[in-house]
């Protein structure tokens, strides 16, 4: 994973990339990669322990709003919730939803 890493960073920040990487190893790379996290996070235990307590803090957080707007009375405390992720939290939660089809 580290190679790709290294190479999207070069990439989107218009670095030099070493002149004996084609575009067509890049890509092959890329490739690899995806292949290799989709059939990581399709492990439904591996992907658990990936972002397991992720998705148990979202859950809690959707229940919360959910419980406070069947009880019109009082206020939710958490008013705006934002998350922030990477591909290595994107790509499992994307599995775990059945919605990562990245090749």
């Amino acid at each position: 994973f580290a190679v790709k890493e290294v190479l999207t960073c070069h990439e989107v920040h218009d670095i030099c990339m070493c002149e004996d990487i084609s575009e067509n190893e890049l890509k092959r790379v890329t490739l690899i990669t995806d292949m290799i996290q989709e059939v990581l996070y399709k492990d439904d235990e591996y992907n658990r322990l990936a972002i397991g307590r992720f998705v148990r803090e979202l859950l809690m957080d959707i229940q919360s709003v959910v419980s406070v707007d069947n009880d019109m009375s009082c206020l939710p405390q958490k008013r705006l919730m934002i998350y922030s992720g990477h591909d290595s939290t994107l790509i499992p939660m994307l599995c775990a939803l059945g919605l990562y089809k990245d090749h």
